[in-house]
């Protein structure tokens, strides 16, 4: 395929994004409008944090002409009923975010949502999630069970991408990177949950999206595609 060949079937092709407006979600956008695609973002802008935050990460896309956003919500049928483009992907970034928040109310994590706990390192695609410690975990596992079935029943081509503590500009508020910068900035005390001993593995977002955008073109180059991949180190 000549340069001039694949420009032109980007340009044809058209993206949903949910959770357009998260931390992830509108990175993405910005990188698939810059390489050609268009592109229907679709957030309800839940007041997980304030609304300031994901209102600024939508501004440079709300100014491109191949953007159009929804502001509603991805789990109202009548929403996605309500789009007359032909959708030639969908990545759905948008959840109910947060280990912690999904412990004092499980309803609405299972609500919105529907990666599992091991002591076993590096992980990879092939160990057991069966043994969720949380809410937030079964319903991330329960997103990659319905979507095996409807892989199954219809044919649908599907990646489900695992992420491992995403950073970097425009990270969520909630999130400890956020919160130990601001700290240190403004003179507090960084507090430690724990004993010191646990680990993360931490990824750059643009090396997020860019696992994104790879799977993305995966799709698009074969078929009968079911796959469980992890974004991170170990």
């Amino acid at each position: 395929m000549d340069v001039a060949t694949s420009v032109q079937t980007v340009m044809a092709k058209r993206i949903l994004v949910t959770g357009a407006a998260g931390f992830i979600g509108s990175h993405l956008c910005e990188k698939l409008l810059s390489i050609g695609y268009q592109v229907i973002g679709l957030d309800n802008f839940d007041p997980f944090y304030p609304k300031q935050y994901k209102e600024k990460n939508i501004s440079n896309c709300l100014q491109h002409p191949l953007f159009r956003l929804i502001r509603n919500d991805a789990g109202d049928p009548s929403v996605l009923a309500g789009i007359s483009e032909t959708i030639d992907a969908v990545i759905h970034l948008a959840a109910k975010a947060g280990v912690q928040p999904s412990l004092k109310n499980p309803k609405q994590y299972i609500d919105s949502n529907i990666s599992g706990n091991t002591l076993q390192t590096p992980f990879h695609e092939k160990q057991s999630t069966d043994a969720a410690f949380s809410p937030y975990a079964f319903t991330k596992k329960a997103c990659e069970v319905m979507n095996y079935t409807y892989h199954t029943l219809y044919g649908i081509d599907v990646i489900n991408l695992r992420f491992f503590t995403v950073f970097g500009e425009r990270q969520r508020p909630d999130l400890a990177i956020h919160k130990f910068v601001a700290s240190i900035l403004n003179g507090q005390p960084i507090y430690m949950y724990g004993d010191g001993s646990s680990a993360r593995d931490y990824t750059y977002f643009a090396d997020t999206v860019g696992g994104i955008m790879a799977s993305l073109d995966y799709i698009f180059t074969h078929e009968k595609v079911y796959e469980i991949i992890n974004l991170g180190n170990s």
